[in-house]
């Protein structure tokens, strides 16, 4: 049975290692030097001390902050540090759903590049022997006359990948300013994490979790 909780985000997944939720758009998954307290590393502290003052939290992966959809954390070190050193091995997906500029020239096309990132925090293609190696592959799943939605998995887990890759090729993410982006039209950045499957590090077992494309992402 759940216990209640205070918690502001949906819990998707939960057993004694790990925990996943449905990270809204405009919530850091951790703390920056500027904002420590509304992160979704905070909330998820929050929800597992109302049961236990003594639980602890840790990160395995992130987010971008206007990113929405699922974030898992563990729940122990031990837990961590093995999904985290066999992290390519024992996660087989990594699905998004994005709303792009226009439409893309291909249907369906796998993005290679090396990518890396400024002193303004800013990420860009660069020479191999300066970056690291990049990989999206997408499929276009419906398009209208200005918009295309597009499926998406990820090979690698580089900062803003998906984003500094579709711009590259001329169909930012709606709402991306910072790629390149000259419209807005769901009032957020239109990037979902909506698939995660992998192996349980202590069970073993296969996990697979889904999470539905908000509501403003139907304009098609």
């Amino acid at each position: 049975m759940r216990r209640h909780h205070p918690v502001e985000v949906k819990i998707l997944y939960e057993d004694d290692y790990l925990i996943a939720i449905n990270k809204p758009s405009g919530l850091l998954s951790v703390a920056t030097e500027r904002e420590k307290d509304t992160t979704a590393y905070r909330l998820v502290k929050d929800y597992l001390a109302y049961g236990n003052r003594r639980a602890h939290l840790f990160v395995l992966h992130r987010l971008d902050r206007d990113t929405s959809g699922i974030l898992i954390f563990a729940k122990d070190r031990g837990t961590q540090e093995s999904m985290q050193s066999r992290w390519n091995e024992v996660v087989t997906e990594r699905g998004y759903m994005a709303i792009v500029e226009g439409l893309p020239e291909k249907k369906q096309d796998e993005l290679r590049s090396f990518i890396t990132e400024n002193r303004a925090m800013v990420v860009y293609q660069s020479r191999e022997e300066k970056g690291k190696l990049a990989v999206t592959r997408y499929r276009v799943a419906k398009f209208n006359d200005q918009y295309s939605l597009l499926k998406i998995n990820i090979m690698t887990g580089r900062k803003n990948q998906i984003r500094v890759q579709l711009s590259s090729i001329g169909h930012p993410i709606a709402g991306d300013k910072k790629y390149g982006a000259k419209s807005n039209p769901i009032g957020r950045l239109a990037l979902h994490a909506d698939r995660l499957s992998f192996t349980h590090p202590v069970t073993g077992e296969t996990i697979k979790l889904r999470t539905p494309l908000p509501g403003r992402f139907h304009i098609f």
